[in-house]
């Protein structure tokens, strides 16, 4: 088994304060896919939480958007630094070109690889 690439539950963000927790501090960067939240959480892992609105789509829409994020996160989680929690929320210029249908797995990973290095240089976490 490839133990490196599991996505266990303690790398996720599954309670609504700790997304208010990443959320209230305010740092985000984006591009015309992502917007990705950070904050410290005083661990040594990574922990991802993702949010997909109802103004993407339908369930099936939705929950398909939720599994090429995670899947993303799942292949690149080496690349992000130890130590914070992320919120990867989908950019609103996605809704407004109507991308959502035809996004794919490689668009999505080499996007969420580009925030990661962005933030951290960026940011120097």
């Amino acid at each position: 088994m490839l133990s490196g690439f599991t996505f266990p539950k303690k790398l996720r963000l599954a309670k609504n304060e700790q997304f208010r927790n990443v959320l209230s501090r305010k740092v985000c960067v984006r591009n015309d896919l992502f917007m990705l939240y950070f904050a410290e959480n005083g661990l040594d892992h990574p922990r991802l939480g993702i949010t997909v609105g109802k103004k993407y789509g339908n369930a099936v829409v939705r929950n398909r958007l939720k599994r090429l994020a995670r899947e993303s996160f799942r292949l690149i989680q080496g690349d992000f630094p130890p130590g914070y929690d992320y919120i990867l929320l989908y950019s609103s210029k996605m809704t407004n070109n109507n991308m959502s249908g035809q996004l794919d797995m490689q668009t999505a990973k080499e996007s969420l690889m580009s925030l990661v290095n962005y933030a951290k240089k960026r940011y120097k976490i």
